[in-house]
């Protein structure tokens, strides 16, 4: 999402393929609060607006009972096999949850987390 907003030329082609297809946009709270987090650091008003531009067009996937469940299994697995961080870890498992696909530069974190789809640009 920060390379979409900062016009990151392959973040954006990749926004714009999967825009076109049928399926719905969506993010987790937990990303959003992260993008939240960094406009309000920011020294750049308009940033705040950005992030609630980019928001408003996409679906929220909600941390809900099950994904708390899956979420706890994950941090479980990970205690053996190598933490990513838990704000990672809970995205991950809210995408798992759901059985969407993460859209995501970050390959070498969410690729530990069982049965998460993956795409990357």
């Amino acid at each position: 999402m920060i390379a979409l907003m900062h016009k990151d030329a392959e973040a954006v082609q990749k926004f714009l393929n999967l825009e076109k297809g049928s399926l719905p946009l969506c993010i987790t709270p937990i990303t959003a609060a992260e993008l939240f987090h960094g406009a309000f650091k920011s020294k750049n008003p308009s940033e705040l607006e950005k992030v609630e531009s980019v928001l408003s067009a996409l679906g929220f996937l909600y941390f809900d009972f099950l994904s708390a469940k899956y979420c706890g299994s994950i941090m479980a697995f990970l205690d053996k096999a190598g933490h990513i961080g838990d704000l990672d870890t809970l995205t991950g498992a809210i995408c798992a949850r759901y059985g969407e696909t993460l859209v995501t530069k970050n390959i070498k974190h969410f690729s530990k987390i069982k049965n998460l789809k993956i795409e990357t640009w």
